[in-house]
């Protein structure tokens, strides 16, 4: 998805002006005059209007997802995607637990040698410590690095907002008709799918 700017208005230059001289960014008004507890614009109705005035992509994406959080393609719910989620990131420690099984067994007798030569009174600490991330992430850091370990998606609660028609496609980037909620599985689909289609239409 090609997202070719972050809000749908720029920030008046007077506003900005404004706020560097320690006014309030929309009518001008000194500290002095600010309502109570107020520290960048004066009163409500201020920053509301400056929220009018300036939606962040962010703003936006969050409000599609919180009328209708369920992917268009697959229906996906929220909770589903959880249970998915959880059930992909068990299957990976797991896979690790397998590869590693001799090096994590190396790597507990090792701790259990270091704690039992310098901190005596830790030794039990260690050897209850055999939940599969503690181990495994120690024998990942040193043969892998931290970038490969097991981790949940990124993503805002499993799901994103895809303009249907694609922006370098000509699709409308805040038109709200052009976005629609898609979990992240689907969406890589359809972002393959988008670019096979400007390639044969180039």
């Amino acid at each position: 998805m090609v997202r070719e700017n972050w809000h749908i208005y720029p920030i008046p230059e007077e506003w900005i002006k404004r706020r560097t001289a320690g006014l309030c960014p929309v009518c001008g008004k000194e500290k002095s005059q600010f309502a109570k507890g107020r520290k960048v614009y004066c009163s409500t109705k201020c920053a509301d209007l400056m929220a009018e005035k300036f939606q962040t992509w962010g703003s936006l994406r969050d409000s599609i997802i919180d009328a209708s959080p369920i992917c268009v393609k697959c229906g996906i719910t929220q909770e589903k995607f959880n249970e998915k989620e959880e059930k992909r990131i068990d299957k990976e420690w797991q896979a690790l637990m397998k590869k590693y099984a001799k090096e994590i067994e190396e790597e507990k007798l090792e701790q259990l040698l270091i704690k039992e030569k310098y901190y005596l009174g830790e030794i039990e600490e260690v050897e209850k410590a055999d939940y599969k991330e503690y181990w495994v992430q120690r024998v990942i850091e040193k043969l892998e690095g931290k970038e490969n370990m097991p981790k949940y998606a990124e993503r805002w609660k499993g799901f994103e907002v895809d303009h249907i028609i694609p922006v370098s496609q000509e699709g409308d980037q805040w038109d709200k008709k052009n976005l629609q909620v898609i979990c992240y599985d689907c969406h890589k689909k359809k972002t393959k799918q988008d670019l096979k289609n400007a390639k044969k239409e180039a």
